[in-house]
């Protein structure tokens, strides 16, 4: 189920963070002070902590653009993969990339037609390059990979 060591790492510590906000809540209105009586108020500031880090951790757990864009130059045959509107691929991106919207995205044969290849899929922020992924990996393109977005990329933009 989990593919990496990453992966399994912010589940256990997204599972670990709410665990821990359930128990110090119960800890600190049940059992330190013996009463069963508590307002939402008690439980609200942990539970908002425990909702803003399990966000980061989770959606913010592709890694740096920058970083996967060194790795995928020593990657033969990688193919960096915009899946962003056509629209938004014109006003800039990232040189090498081929574009094929989300949208369009069962159309990849006709761009990639060997399911062995390395993809490294970007978008702006994130999200389509997610589900761009996991499209193709269920499509059989096993080496598909999220990199996230170039609204975080530091490098040369090509118009």
């Amino acid at each position: 189920m989990l593919k990496d060591r990453n992966t399994a790492l912010i589940l256990f510590t997204a599972v670990f963070t709410a665990v821990w906000t359930v128990f110090e809540f119960l800890y600190t209105t049940v059992i330190a002070h013996g009463s069963y009586s508590f307002r939402l108020g008690n439980l609200a500031e942990p539970l908002i902590l425990g909702i803003l880090l399990g966000y980061f951790l989770v959606y913010r757990r592709v890694g740096d653009i920058n970083d996967r864009l060194e790795e995928m130059k020593n990657v033969s045959g990688a193919v960096l993969l915009d899946v962003r509107r056509s629209e938004e691929f014109s006003y800039g991106h990232i040189p090498g990339a081929v574009n094929l919207p989300l949208d369009r995205i069962d159309e990849i044969e006709s761009v990639v037609p060997d399911k062995e290849t390395p993809l490294f899929i970007c978008c702006l922020r994130g999200s389509r390059s997610s589900r761009a992924a996991k499209i193709l990996r269920s499509k059989g393109y096993t080496k598909a990979v999220s990199i996230g977005g170039i609204d975080r990329y530091t490098g040369e933009i090509a118009e």
